[in-house]
């Protein structure tokens, strides 16, 4: 049976969900399985001696004994132009998240028999055309044409309103603490029933599940005391038990979710020691961290003109909002009711697929081209191929030419004392030649160069009846226009 496809990449992991086409009854978002624990599985790639490609858990778990050969946290870089060395070659952080995209898309294709109809891939609220346009670019070449990004929080709003009623002109507050951010933003049903973003505001970037597990290793390792031993730099072993001990807490942090208390087993020279944690004692932790959380929301609320009274309600999305303690301080906070899904790491990815349902069987939105345009995410397919870039992607203005001239260096510091026979200039265009043959690391296959006026035919507006996004004003420390547009 036909099918769409929705996709969250998130800093710590990933997950995806499908919506059937055709099928009888409203439209139902069911998870993908991808080899992980859970839903998801860990945001990971990593390259094996033989040039294989790895993802999720065993690429995390390679990651503990070859760092080099892996890459993590990569979703928040996408925009920048510096590449990462990855088992000694260059990658961008967007051809990274467009190489985990494509795994995704071929691990669904395999158990529905077939390719998605659409696939709706989620970004965070503050990108901009620029980072939109890379991640577009990088999706293409990775042989994934038809796609459409769209903010985390109209996916959340999507889902939601898939569960319980939220009015025409009903406005969501969305508190979305993942495994090394957070976000807090306000999403508006409109008359349509399209969900459009008022405002966001990105969280301190040491806040996170990451951050949490570092406060509980630090608290075991203070409960530990004398038996404590300190990793020796010179053991090969100090690497993998520091990271695997760093895994019991992250195991731990889960656990303290349901139960109140859980165990830490930490190795030790005589075998292994056992540190209990109490559920109070954690979210004494992490309770500052928390309250800077609930401020940024609120932060969020006031950038957007919202008062409080106004919110149907906030929706709690991410792995970490299972801790019973932010539903506490964000109650205490803001005068809604506060919900959160069953598995709320799946939130954003049952949205985008509720989203991508919406979009293929909307005449409307296949056939039909509204007469208002304005800037947003949503990317609506033509007839034609689409063009990853379109009218939306504003490419970062060429920077100056700047004349290179060489350093007069004293005879007994001179480039001659180094590499004999070569003048400086000789040196310098080496190292321009090295640095411009830099192995880079080839992530899928080229697809051919998009045909002529395809440009014409991708552009980016509201659709009436579905959804859409307004671009998320700039601020100091998320605006990607702010930051990026230029390229740097």
């Amino acid at each position: 049976m036909p099918y769409v496809l929705g996709i969250d990449v998130g800093t710590g992991s990933t997950a995806a969900a499908t919506c059937l086409l055709g099928g009888p009854g409203p439209a139902r978002a069911d998870a993908v399985r991808l080899g992980g624990r859970g839903f998801g599985v860990p945001s990971v790639v990593h390259v094996a001696p033989d040039g294989a490609f790895l993802v999720g858990e065993p690429a995390a778990q390679r990651g503990l004994v070859e760092p080099s050969r892996t890459a993590r946290d990569f979703v928040r870089r996408v925009g920048d132009e510096v590449p990462q060395l990855l088992a000694g070659r260059l990658v961008t952080a967007h051809e990274l998240t467009a190489y985990l995209v494509t795994w995704v898309v071929q691990r669904a294709e395999a158990q529905y028999g077939g390719p998605a109809e659409h696939v709706v891939l989620t970004h965070p609220p503050e990108w901009g055309p620029y980072r939109r346009g890379l991640l577009h670019q990088a999706l293409w070449h990775a042989g994934v044409g038809r796609v459409t990004l769209l903010p985390e929080p109209i996916a959340a709003g999507e889902s939601h309103a898939a569960r319980e009623d939220v009015p025409d002109g009903g406005l969501l507050a969305v508190y979305a603490l993942g495994e090394h951010s957070f976000c807090g933003s306000v999403v508006l049903r409109t008359d349509s029933g399209a969900f459009e973003l008022v405002a966001a505001m990105e969280g301190n970037e040491h806040t996170g599940g990451a951050h949490f597990d570092d406060a509980l290793l630090e608290h075991v390792r203070t409960e530990m005391g004398g038996r404590w031993v300190p990793p020796d730099p010179g053991d090969p072993r100090s690497r993998p038990n520091m990271a695997r001990l760093r895994h019991e807490c992250a195991v731990a942090k889960e656990r303290l979710s349901t139960a109140t208390e859980a165990a830490v087993p930490v190795p030790v020279p005589q075998g292994v020691a056992e540190v209990r944690v109490a559920r109070a004692d954690f979210e004494d932790l992490i309770r500052p961290e928390l309250d800077g959380t609930v401020e940024t929301l609120l932060h969020a609320l006031r950038l957007g003109s919202v008062e409080p009274e106004r919110l149907a309600a906030v929706l709690l999305t991410g792995g970490c909002a299972r801790i019973p303690l932010v539903a506490e301080l964000v109650s205490a906070a803001l005068p809604c009711p506060v919900s959160v899904e069953p598995d709320p790491e799946l939130t954003a990815a049952r949205g985008a697929a509720l989203a991508a349902y919406r979009m293929v069987t909307s005449s409307e939105a296949v056939h039909a081209r509204p007469p208002s345009m304005e800037e947003t995410s949503v990317l609506v397919p033509t007839r034609a191929e689409l063009d990853p870039l379109g009218d939306d992607f504003d490419a970062p203005p060429p920077r100056p030419a700047v004349e290179i001239t060489p350093l007069e260096l004293p005879e007994r510091r001179g480039v001659r004392r180094f590499l004999p026979g070569f003048r400086a200039n000789a040196l310098s265009a080496v190292l321009i030649s090295t640095i411009t043959l830099a192995p880079v690391l080839p992530l899928a296959p080229r697809l051919p160069a998009p045909p002529a006026g395809v440009a014409e035919t991708a552009r980016s507006f509201s659709l009436p009846g579905a959804f859409t996004g307004r671009e998320q004003p700039r601020t100091d420390r998320t605006g990607d226009d702010h930051h990026h547009e230029d390229g740097r």
